[in-house]
């Protein structure tokens, strides 16, 4: 029997053989490791929608990657605490941030951050949007935002509006709003939505912008009234409400959560997250939480996320230098 010669292998040509086979793989096959841990960073006290969705999508997304999802609160500086504390971590996947539109705002607003905020951290997820409410004290005279309007056209200066303080997202959805209604309305700010809330309620101030889960018990109470959502299109948790900018055409104030890293993490390792994060807040009872809180899931990728981000910011910072609001 006639025998083959097979030449003997040498490792050099094993190894090219290997590579080669390897770079043949294609792209979308080969799965990126996720790290051992992920430490899920809010910048807030436990408590609130923020703290709420984290604690929610957490475990599922630790589901998908195989790997625990920690929990890690570091309250303090309006989020920016627990921003700053990102941007210093390795970019490597392992510590992420679950924050809220407070992020664009700080940015806009605060003149002596410890972290670039568009260069230091980075996009990656969109978890969901969604809108303020107009609302006035239940006895109020104002049954619709053209009335209150009409109102602080006739006595300008003497009509109010509340905020959870100077430079947060209430003030600023205000100020946008005076400024596009060609409004002369007194801003009076608080220190956290909750206690302009209740001065709402008391009937000390005259109208705010809130978020919807920060007023939806006083509305069911019907201790509050609200007149409209700051969001283009009607709200599913009320499609009765109009929307703001039937009277104020082109006003939108979209309250948005999104997941983000330090600045630097492979893009890999930033498209597989996105996708897993995508897949969690699409979950019939992830959004139905997401719901019950006024927000709809989002479905942005990685690079659409970051770009309505940076949009975010420069919105706030245009009508920060308008209206002169800065915070030290």
């Amino acid at each position: 029997m006639r025998s083959t010669y097979v030449p003997a292998l040498n490792w050099a040509t094993l190894a090219a053989l290997c590579s080669l086979l390897v770079c043949s793989v294609p792209v979308h096959a080969q799965m990126v490791a996720a790290p051992h841990q992920i430490q899920l960073v809010v910048p807030f006290s436990p408590g609130g929608s923020t703290d709420l969705f984290a604690r929610v999508i957490g475990p599922r997304v630790s589901t998908r990657l195989g790997v625990p999802v920690v929990i890690d609160n570091k309250p303090g500086a309006g989020g920016m605490l627990g921003a700053d504390y990102l941007s210093r971590a390795a970019p490597d996947g392992a510590t992420l941030m679950l924050t809220a539109s407070d992020l664009s705002t700080g940015a806009a607003v605060q003149k002596a951050l410890p972290f670039d905020p568009e260069k230091g951290v980075t996009t990656v997820a969109m978890l969901a949007t969604g809108p303020m409410v107009v609302v006035v004290n239940s006895a109020s005279p104002y049954r619709t935002l053209a009335q209150l309007m009409d109102a602080a056209r006739q006595r300008p200066g003497t009509l109010n509006y509340g905020s959870a303080g100077i430079g947060s997202l209430h003030h600023l959805a205000g100020e946008l709003f005076t400024t596009m209604a060609k409004l002369d309305m007194t801003h009076v700010p608080y220190k956290g939505s909750a206690p302009a809330v209740q001065d709402l309620v008391a009937g000390r101030i005259d109208t705010m912008i809130a978020s919807f889960p920060a007023t939806l018990a006083q509305v069911k109470a019907d201790k509050l009234r609200t007149l409209a959502v700051t969001s283009l299109e009607r709200a599913r948790f009320s499609p009765e409400l109009p929307t703001a900018s039937t009277n104020v055409p082109g006003y939108q104030v979209d309250i948005w959560w999104g997941v983000f890293a330090p600045a630097g993490i492979p893009r890999e390792t930033l498209d597989r997250l996105n996708t897993e994060f995508r897949a969690v807040v699409t979950m019939p009872e992830i959004r139905e939480t997401l719901e019950r809180e006024g927000a709809v899931p989002t479905t942005m990728n990685a690079t659409e996320a970051h770009a309505f981000y940076r949009a975010d910011i420069d919105k706030w910072r245009g009508i920060a230098r308008e209206r002169h609001i800065t915070v030290d």
